[in-house]
Order: C-alpha cells, then structure tokens, then sequence
C-alpha cells in the first residue's frame, strides 16, 4: 500500500471514528431527553441541536465507511449528480448546516427570553416549536433548492471520493 492509500485509509477511518463518537455522545443524552417528559419539553431547542449534532455524526459515519469501500474498489469518476445521489453528501449537507443554525436557535431563544420575559415565560413551548419549526424548515428547504439545481450540472466529473 502507497503512502496516499494509507493516508486515505487513515483519515476515512477517522471520520466513521468521529461520527461513531458523535453519535454515541450525543445519542446518551437523547435518550434521556426522550425517556424524560418533563426534561424534553423544557430542553426542546437543545434536543433539536443534540439531533441536528448526531445525524452530523451518522453522515461522518458513513462517509467514512462509504469511502473505505469506495477505496478499496479502487478510484474511479463519478458525475456530480451522482455525488449528490450518495447518501453521505446529503445527510452530511443537511446535518452540517443544521448545527450551526442551531447554534443560532439558541441564541435566537436567549434573547427572546431577555426582550419578553413573562411572554416568554408563559409560552417558551410554543416560542420554542415555532423557531424549531421555521429554522429546520428553512434549512431542509434551502439544502433541497440547491440539490435541485445542483442536477443541471451532469458533465462535472468528480473523484468516487466526493469531496
């Protein structure tokens, strides 16, 4: 094996290594929310990032499962729709913009909370649902304009790799 396939090797077994972590990580504290009425309703914006964090650890899993395979058949092009088409660019898209909008969310919970605080008091379930609702949506929305565009382009010929 040549130095590039080792590191190649290396560095797609860190990423199923990392969304492993990720998952298992993030995984243990979802389940507890989940089994937790009380906690789940309280720490809802939480939970969406926590969900938002381990589907980024599912991607990173498989891409780094999907690329050893894909290495170990040997390297080949595929067409960028074809990129788009494998499981792991999509999750990993979605996943990816997610946790930073929420990031976002909670700092957009925060200060609703500071500006209206007996509002936010009374109703942080539905302030809650209704940022969720609109920032995953927008998200899920924006990453499918740009997936559908994304299939015009049937001439690019990418590495089986898909970076």
């Amino acid at each position: 094996m040549e130095n590039r396939e080792l590191f190649l090797t290396i560095t797609f077994a860190i990423y199923a290594f990392e969304g492993f972590l990720l998952i298992i990580c993030n995984g243990m504290v979802e389940l507890v929310l989940i089994k937790h009425r009380h906690l789940r309703r309280q720490y809802i914006i939480l939970f969406a990032q926590i969900f938002a964090d381990t589907t980024l650890g599912f991607g990173f899993c498989l891409a780094g499962i999907g690329r050893l395979i894909v290495l170990g058949l040997g390297c080949f092009r595929i067409t960028r729709r074809s990129c788009l088409l494998l499981p792991w660019s999509t999750v990993i898209t979605w996943s990816e913009l997610m946790s930073a909008i929420s990031t976002l969310m909670v700092s957009t919970d925060r200060i609703i909370s500071l500006l209206f605080p007996m509002r936010y008091f009374e109703k942080n379930y539905s302030y809650q649902i209704k940022q969720i609702t609109f920032y995953f949506g927008s998200v899920s929305l924006f990453i499918f304009v740009c997936w559908f565009f994304s299939f015009k382009d049937t001439e690019s010929m990418l590495h089986g790799f898909c970076w």
